[in-house]
């Protein structure tokens, strides 16, 4: 917009292709800059939005081209209308409409011909003008012969001249108007590369590959001068586009919340009836109401009043209660809508303000009237619940989600600059590692940061051209998404008061309706936005509470119980915190636990909001533990502050801290505090110096030391800037507490439950197994005889796997098996089971996933005899059924013994191999349930000692690892040149991580990637990007080899044993001509002297290391040969063996 500004511009519009994404953001940054802003769209139009055709001669979209640019508000009405109906009425690989639908909504709109796209444009390139003005002469009707022009322009395109001079001399024969128009998709010539390689990037296209449509160096934008220059004979197409603007003149009315109607019964307004509400829930909230409950109350509701913001919360609290009700889960609270006691009596959030002395004003700032955000957590399996709820209730069409825009981060611009320059993938990952670890970090403040990263940058042209290309394109868009959260609700139809549009979304059939407009943007135009988030703990916590109920007849509620439970403090204190909300995420915050030793629930609250980068790297997280353990002296930066800092040991912890010193020492009033909260926060420094005079003025005021109120202001700017949500923290922290409440107390319930849930990753469900064990809980494999339709108790000490949870059976089959097994009070035995089957619903693979799964072993016939019988057992079962049908009964009938007709199954048969078996249980159960195939290497293993995979997640990058495991999910993939490299996983008893073998360890080591066989890793561990804000663990493979008793043996420690009897003369004299045996012998294994006389062991001395040996049969045989049988000895790990 500067740049527009500087060339002397009085307008300019914005026209994206089929989009108006960017729409409000443009406008908001033009009026800024003092440029008339003009807001248009480039529509892809077609002949029948309804028909799924394209036109192959038009590279860009597959449709023509067609400007529409919004004159006032009732042309900003039809222009979004059109936007929304390209996408929910005509996508087809692009967003279309067609002139049927642009006649209904041709008012206030001015439209243009458009590029060499534009249909008009591309008839006469074809050689059909009659058909060129005739649907020139159609458009210039629809928009009342007065909005319609024809384009010409000029890019240094032959047929850009061609089309003009035909449609110059249509408008001398019709009087239709030209406009002269530039297409501007760089903002200067020198970024026309940078441009081809953004759409290199979107189409995933290299440098030498061939592109179907691009821009040469003059799509820029150009000056006033130069596009004179381009027409001069024409001046009236250069000066109808001030016509143009001024026929444009819409403006937004930002900042007026369009709020939709929510009715109250008879004799209420929206205010009286929250005030209702309010007092009904403040009675059912404190037995005793007083003063300071009273006070706080009032001053709320008053606050909200004012601010005109009562039907927000009656929304809000109506789509919570309804959840409540329909026994949806919903969390305590999130964000700093836990602050407010309105909301706490309403039921929106479970977190006493007063009790924790949280702060209205860090949620909603009485001198500032923004939107109050409340954001609210639900069980996750049944979010959709309360969305088609808001829907129901205020109509479809009134209730929609937000688009999300996925951007070029700095990292990922130079990784797609790369690829598309072919740089070699080596290369960047070398770059990727130099790289600092810091969130939404700018390229130029990386090269700032790192000075080696800044030195590969510069180290060849090739370099120095991706790092400069990348800086011009990132923060660009790349992608659209849906908010996971965002709903917004309006007053009457979305599509009349934002653009629409449509979004793919991976694993969904068909495309999710958004608003075009972001969620920021969305709110500037009025709508409401309400933050319905799904936490997959609630549904864990649910689960395990109809467990209790079920079992114990108990009907538990959380909000009731006791926060001193000293069970789960004791869990708590020994770290014991797998599947805990918010504490098994790394053994870094599981050791914080054990270090902390918590008491009380404050101090989860404090550990929680300290346990981040910020707060750890100032020492923040220190200072606090070593004043709560006694190491520190407790100490307040004024007498007066000990109210708010005690509970955080003098520490500011939180932001509402620096609110209330704010309040305390300076004297700001409950609007200034946020503010002063909100600069320190975002280091703003254009704010905080005169924030920083008012508070040491108002201290003095207070007769309060200057030198101490200026130390005080920039300890506060200093944990300011680290400082946390209490609010969030204290409603996060009864989560943490609620789910470690439930595995101290009812703890078979609560695994039962997490083993239940949907987890992206089987290291979690192992973890949580092997944590079972720990606390002697077994968990057996599936079993027909007792498994229910996912995890189930069986008893205090068993958790059974689900029939459902076998890959391959599926709920109606395993819903089936279970109803059967209820009937019969059970099944005796295979013929019974065959007898009652749905050949239907169990088919073969159903039969061979429960023979893997192990869920017939209870019947005593092995895996390999079920599975190799399934033909049997499905025949066997048919038959039985078809005679039941006709009345017909077997010669042996009734009996249900082993040895009925037709199933005479071996229960003596062989079973399979046992690495065989474990890979089909893995198949079907996801895991290793029965064993793993490394149980054989255990006590080898325990003196190798590789990392469990469990254990990296705290190793730090760049580490030097070895691992042992099996290999699984095996991909091979091409380099640029053509090389063949592998991904793949390697799995041992507590979890998997991802490897990737470059071409070179791939080629040394191919023989050896194969799925399911057992392997030593040796490799560096890296942190990969899976996300902008996520990475995950990947090991760099340098080598491998294959774990067997043999390579097992030669990489464990060794040593040789040779017993010498000092009292025979001869002994001692072969010691001259053991240590020369020796010598030819070099290695790395230490020998050992054992010198005995007379039968008793005297001593044993070391050999000097000149000595070590490397142990063969050879030396073992000459060695045994001179000292006799029984006196060579050597070890390999713990075991001793003797050899001859």
């Amino acid at each position: 917009m500067k740049k527009v500004k500087d060339l002397g511009m009085s307008s300019v519009a914005i026209t994206d292709h089929g989009n108006m994404y960017g729409a409000i953001e443009f406008y908001k940054e033009a009026i800024k800059q003092e440029v008339k802003p003009i807001i248009g769209c480039e529509f892809y139009v077609t002949g029948s939005r309804s028909e799924e055709t394209e036109l192959e001669e038009i590279a860009d979209g597959g449709a023509y081209h067609i400007i529409l640019l919004c004159k006032n508000e009732t042309g900003y009405k039809n222009i979004i209308k059109l936007a929304s109906r390209s996408f929910t009425e005509g996508f087809y690989r692009k967003p279309r409409i067609d002139y049927d639908l642009l006649e209904k909504h041709s008012e206030g709109l001015v439209c243009l011909t458009a590029c060499l796209a534009g249909e008009v444009n591309r008839k006469i390139l074809e050689g059909k003008e009659e058909k060129a003005y005739a649907l020139a002469g159609k458009l210039h009707e629809i928009f009342r012969k007065e909005d319609f022009y024809m384009e010409i322009q000029d890019h240094g395109i032959p047929e850009q001249r061609i089309v003009a001079e035909t449609v110059i001399r249509f408008s001398q024969k019709t009087g239709i108007p030209l406009v002269l128009t530039n297409d501007s998709h760089f903002l200067s010539k020198d970024d026309k590369e940078a441009q081809d390689i953004l759409l290199r990037i979107g189409m995933r296209k290299n440098i030498d590959d061939e592109m179907r449509f691009g821009f040469n160096q003059h799509f820029y934008v150009k000056s006033p001068k130069e596009m004179f220059g381009l027409f001069p004979d024409h001046t009236d197409a250069f000066y109808n586009t001030l016509n143009i603007r001024d026929k444009c003149s819409l403006n937004f009315q930002f900042g007026n919340p369009l709020l939709p109607p929510f009715d109250v019964p008879e004799g209420y307004d929206t205010d009286s009836y929250l005030e209702k509400l309010v007092w009904d829930g403040i009675q059912k909230k404190y037995p005793v109401i007083d003063s300071i409950v009273k006070e706080r109350a009032e001053f709320e509701l008053q606050t909200i009043r004012n601010m005109h913001f009562a039907g927000y919360f009656l929304i809000v609290q109506d789509y919570i209660n309804f959840a409540r009700h329909s026994g949806i889960p919903v969390g305590p609270g999130r964000g700093s809508a836990a602050g407010s006691i309105i909301a706490y009596a309403l039921g929106i959030t479970n977190v006493d303000p007063i009790r924790y002395n949280l702060l209205f004003e860090r949620f909603l700032n009485p001198d500032r009237k923004d939107m109050p955000d409340i954001d609210t957590d639900f069980c996750v399996e049944r979010r959709e619940e309360v969305i088609n709820y808001i829907k129901h209730k205020y109509g479809e069409n009134r209730v929609g989600q937000i688009i999300t825009f996925g951007s070029l981060a700095a990292k990922a611009a130079i990784k797609d600059v790369a690829r598309v320059f072919n740089v070699p993938f080596s290369e960047v990952n070398e770059m990727s590692k130099l790289f600092p670890k810091k969130l939404g970090i700018t390229i130029q403040e990386a090269l700032e940061t790192s000075k080696d990263l800044k030195d590969f940058a510069e180290k060849t042209d090739l370099n120095k051209k991706v790092f400069s290309i990348a800086q011009k394109l990132e923060g660009n868009y790349r992608q659209v998404g849906r908010h996971a959260a965002g709903v917004v609700i309006a007053p009457s139809a979305l599509e009349d008061i934002v653009p629409l549009s449509t979004v793919s979304e991976a694993g969904k059939d068909g495309r999710s309706i958004v608003t075009q407009y972001d969620k920021n943007m969305s709110e500037q135009v009025g709508l409401i936005k309400m933050d319905i988030l799904g936490l997959k703990n609630l549904t864990t916590i649910q689960h395990a509470l109809q467990l209790i109920e079920k079992r114990h007849g108990l009907k538990l509620d959380l909000d009731q119980i006791s926060l001193e439970d000293a069970k789960t403090f004791s869990l708590l204190r020994k770290a014991n915190v797998l599947g805990i909300f918010q504490l098994d995420s790394s053994t870094g915050i599981r050791d914080l636990f054990a270090k902390a030793q918590v008491q009380k629930f404050e101090e989860i609250a404090a550990l929680l909001a300290l346990y981040r980068p910020g707060p750890m790297g100032s020492g923040m997280l220190d200072d606090y533990l070593d004043r709560k353990n006694g190491k520190k002296k407790v100490q307040f930066p004024h007498e007066s502050l000990a109210e708010i800092l005690a509970e955080t040991y003098g520490v500011i912890v939180y932001q509402e801290q620096v609110m209330g010193i704010s309040r305390i020492i300076g004297g700001f009033s409950v609007g200034d505090s946020d503010v002063l909260r909100k600069a320190m926060a975002k280091k703003d420094k254009s704010k905080l110096p005169a924030l920083k005079e008012k508070f040491v003025k108002g201290a003095l005021e207070k007769k309060i030391n200057e030198k101490l109120a200026v130390e005080l202001f920039e300890t506060m700017e200093k944990f300011g800037e680290y400082g946390f949500n209490k609010s969030h923290s204290v409603a996060y922290a009864f989560v943490t507490y609620q789910t470690a409440y439930l595995k101290a107390n009812f703890t078979i319930e609560y695994i039962t439950a997490l083993l239940s849930g949907e987890h992206s990753k089987i290291t979690d469900v192992v973890k949580y197994i092997n944590n079972a064990k720990e606390m002697g809980i077994r968990i057996l494999g599936p079993d027909i005889a007792e498994s229910g339709l996912s995890f189930e108790i069986t008893d205090e000490k068993t958790i059974r796997f689900g029939l459902s949870s076998l890959k391959g059976v599926g709920e109606l089959a395993a819903e089936n098996i279970l109803a059967n097994r209820h009937k019969l009070g059970g099944y005796k035995n295979i013929n019974d089971f065959a007898k009652h089957l749905d050949t239907r619903l169990a088919n073969k693979k159903v039969l061979e996933a429960l023979a893997q799964g192990g869920a017939f072993d209870s019947f005593g016939y092995s895996r390999k005899c079920i599975f190799e019988s399934t033909d049997s057992i499905l025949s066997f079962a048919q038959k039985k059924q078809s005679e039941e049908k006709e009345g017909q009964f077997s010669l042996f009938g009734g009996g249900g013994g082993e040895d009925n007709f037709g199933l005479n199954l071996p229960k003596d048969s062989i079973e399979w191999e046992i690495d065989h078996f474990l890979k089909k249980e893995k198949e079907t159960t996801g895991l290793y349930l029965t064993g793993h195939p490394l149980d054989k290497y255990t006590e080898q293993l325990k003196s190798l000692k590789p990392t469990k995979i469990e254990d990296l997640e705290d190793v730090k990058p760049k580490t030097k690892v070895e691992v042992a495991g099996v290999i699984s999910k095996k991909t091979l993939k091409l380099t640029k040149k053509k090389e063949e490299f592998i991904n793949f996983i390697v799995e041992d008893q507590t979890g998997e991580i991802e490897c990737v073998a470059f071409p070179k360890t791939y080629s040394e080591f191919k023989h050896l990637f194969t799925e399911d066989k057992t392997l030593f890793i040796r490799g560096i561990l890296e942190r990969v990007d899976v996300e902008e804000s996520e990475l995950k663990g990947q090991i760099l493979v340098n080598q491998v080899e294959e774990l067997n008793k043999v390579t097992i043996e030669k990489k464990m420690e060794k040593s040789l044993h040779l017993t010498i009897n000092m009292s025979k003369q001869e002994d001692r004299e072969l010691i001259l001509k053991i240590q020369d045996i020796l010598s030819g012998h070099k290695g790395t294994s230490a020998v050992f002297f054992h010198l005995v006389g007379q039968g008793e062991e005297k001593k044993v001395v070391r050999a000097h290391n000149y000595y070590s040996i490397e142990i063969t049969a050879d030396l073992l045989k000459m060695l045994t040969d001179m000292l006799g049988k029984g006196s060579v000895r050597y070890t390999i790990g713990e075991e001793v063996r003797v050899f001859g």
